[in-house]
């Protein structure tokens, strides 16, 4: 009993703290510490360990609302089998068309992360999305392509997503601007994540992003839907568990492309990002929005 009051308190507390408190400390400081000492900032192996552990783990809770949401446990084991299905295929799309793969994880990435501030419209959601996804493209051409490149073993960028994100950075700019000017302070957080843009690489700004903001956030609405109890912690550990594995494979397959470690673990990363994002974002629009 004393057990289920201290879960349920911890899940309340949780729930009352600003989603996006760690991305404003986490992002003045690092604007701080440019200022203060030059070129100080994460390296490549820290960004990847927290990707790792705060980053990646936050598509296991996929299972939680599957688990919740289906009858029985025979529905609850073919929609968890038929996502991880979705996942398998598509690291194998990947790795045999990777420039089309690209393309498409860009496009359903700008979709999903400007559902952090649009709920309602289709093209508000791609125009945020597209925007905090050029930024770096823009900012850091030459870092932003060489990871491209990485990641679809070593095939040139396709001319449309230079194109897409270089119209892709204004566009959101000028939309985010529009908005502040109609009082819609969620833009802040964009603003923010355009001037961060400007002083932290790539790798910097994606794990800034992606851990400190959209990660968070997708914790916090789980927090407000439901009570996470401890099997099912468990279960998104031991999920996040066979996620690292699938890195670690990924990374084996690529150091035929680079002999950087560090790089390579950071490619398959996102090749394995691109694969839970497919059915993350099929049961994100399922699930109720608490925004």
């Amino acid at each position: 009993m004393h057990s289920s009051n201290r879960q349920q308190s911890v899940t309340e507390m949780v729930a009352k703290l600003p989603d996006n408190l760690l991305f404003w400390l986490w992002g003045i400081g690092l604007i701080i510490a440019t200022q203060t000492i030059p070129n100080h900032l994460p390296g490549i192996e820290a960004c990847f360990i927290i990707n790792l552990i705060v980053g990646l783990p936050h598509g296991a809770s996929d299972f939680l609302w599957i688990q919740k949401n289906t009858p029985n446990d025979i529905m609850c084991l073919f929609g968890c089998l038929s996502y991880l299905g979705i996942v398998l295929l598509c690291i194998v799309t990947w790795i045999n068309f990777p420039s089309i793969t690209l393309t498409i994880f860009l496009a359903i990435s700008a979709f999903h992360f400007g559902q952090d501030w649009e709920q309602s419209h289709f093209l508000n959601k791609v125009i945020v999305g597209l925007g905090v996804i050029s930024v770096p493209y823009y900012m850091w051409p030459t870092a932003t392509q060489f990871l491209f490149e990485l990641i679809s073993f070593n095939q040139p960028t396709p001319a449309l997503i230079a194109t897409g994100l270089s119209y892709g950075y204004w566009t959101g700019f000028v939309w985010t601007i529009a908005q502040l000017l109609q009082q819609r302070w969620q833009y802040t957080e964009v603003l923010m994540l355009y001037l961060i843009g400007t002083i932290a690489q790539p790798l910097t700004y994606f794990t800034l992003y992606f851990c400190g903001l959209h990660s968070i956030r997708h914790y916090r609405q789980i927090a407000e839907q439901q009570t996470i109890k401890q099997s099912q912690m468990y279960l998104m550990l031991t999920i996040a568990a066979f996620s690292i594995g699938f890195v670690a494979l990924i990374t084996h397959y690529q150091l035929i492309i680079t002999t950087n470690i560090s790089l390579s673990k950071f490619g398959g990363l996102f090749i394995l990002l691109f694969a839970l994002t497919v059915p993350h974002c099929l049961i994100h629009r399922l699930r109720p929005s608490s925004r």
